[in-house]
């Protein structure tokens, strides 16, 4: 009998053809699947050394005996299926870290859940809105109710996440997506591919625009010249003062198991540490480029958090992914999100201006009165 199955699985870029151009190289041990399996696959995994906890030290101190029997070990694994000419990703612990970031398809688990969730059934969001800050909030409910309920501001907010129950309980007993979906039902491993298919034709269906097709109001940019342009103009932009831009976490973390943020390629054992806080200052100064930065020194970059416990990134991404930028080139609105160029609607950037026209600046000033006046 088949066991719940709790995956979370990202989808690979189109132009990702295979397996070894999906992943970083990080020292991984490879196993091929099974010769009788019907689908084509490989698993990457590794582990640490092992080594004794941050907490240790301060134990022994008051221990009467030896605690060096203690120590942490950690095991990871991905897991790369390909199914109808398109590969998918499917990590076990810190998994996620052995893939390349620029080759995961953005929103594949946002879109999957929008389309198949039942739209009275939702649990919680995520959303992210660009200020001065970068702000992330989630929103929960103790029952399933509609995205109304939520009061999400479609003309302020990003969505990130969805959780949610589909539709289809053969689908899934719930969904959760964001880049990666996160799921659990019944399921065996022969059977993987069948599911993955299943969520390839969720991901390319457009149902989700009955009610929520706010979502499209950022489109992706594909075009190669206009994304040369707007990363031409992103580096002029840094090296001119970087106040245009912010640097911030691509997904919502827990600052309070956060010690320091780490910026570094990880080519080398030691990294220097940084301050609980995202800056593009620091950043820049590991990377040393001055006058000669370019946007594939920013992917290269990573930015990592160490967490309580722990000596080593637990969370990193790309620089690049960090940053947070608008900008109007050929009177047109693009925001960098995420690692990914988008372009604004017309129709909701016209939306938004008619909003900022409507609104009275001629504010009555006040002058205040005394006690007896």
């Amino acid at each position: 009998m088949c066991k719940v199955q709790s995956l979370n699985i990202l989808l690979i870029k189109e132009t990702i053809t295979s397996f070894p151009d999906c992943t970083t190289d990080s020292g991984t041990d490879e196993y091929n699947l099974r010769s009788d399996i019907s689908f084509d696959g490989i698993i990457y995994a590794y582990k640490t050394n092992p080594r004794p906890p941050k907490w240790l030290d301060f134990l022994a101190e008051g221990s009467a005996s030896s605690l060096t029997r203690l120590s942490n070990v950690s095991s990871s694994a991905l897991l790369l299926v390909r199914v109808n000419e398109r590969i998918f990703a499917i990590s076990f612990g810190y998994g996620r870290n052995l893939l390349k970031q620029d080759v995961i398809e953005r929103n594949f688990g946002l879109r999957v859940v929008l389309n198949r969730v039942d739209p009275n059934e939702l649990k919680s969001l995520d959303a992210r809105s660009f200020e001065e800050l970068a702000v992330h909030t989630r929103r929960q409910t103790s029952q399933g109710t509609q995205i109304e309920r939520f009061e999400l501001d479609t003309y302020r907010d990003l969505l990130r996440a969805v959780t949610g129950k589909p539709l289809d309980k053969d689908l899934a007993r719930r969904l959760s997506g964001s880049d990666s979906l996160k799921f659990s039902q019944k399921l065996s491993f022969d059977n993987l591919d069948k599911k993955l298919i299943e969520l390839l034709e969720a991901y390319n269906d457009n149902s989700y625009k009955e009610n929520y097709a706010f979502i499209d109001y950022l489109q992706p940019v594909k075009d190669p010249l206009i994304e040369e342009s707007l990363n031409n103009k992103l580096i002029e932009d840094i090296l001119k003062d970087g106040e245009s831009l912010i640097l911030a976490p691509p997904e919502p973390i827990n600052w309070e198991e956060c010690e320091s943020i780490v910026y570094s390629e990880f080519k080398k054992k030691s990294v220097n540490r940084y301050e609980e806080q995202f800056k593009l200052s620091d950043c820049l100064q590991e990377i040393n480029k001055g006058s000669e930065l370019t946007v594939q020194d920013l992917k290269k970059m990573k930015v990592g958090i160490i967490t309580s416990g722990s000596d080593w990134p637990n969370m990193k991404w790309s620089s690049f992914d960090c940053i947070v930028y608008e900008v109007t080139l050929s009177e047109s609105l693009y925001s960098l999100v995420n690692g990914d160029w988008y372009k604004a609607d017309i129709n909701f950037v016209n939306v938004i201006n008619d909003k900022i026209k409507d609104i009275d600046t001629e504010i009555p000033i006040l002058i205040p009165a005394g006690q007896n006046d």
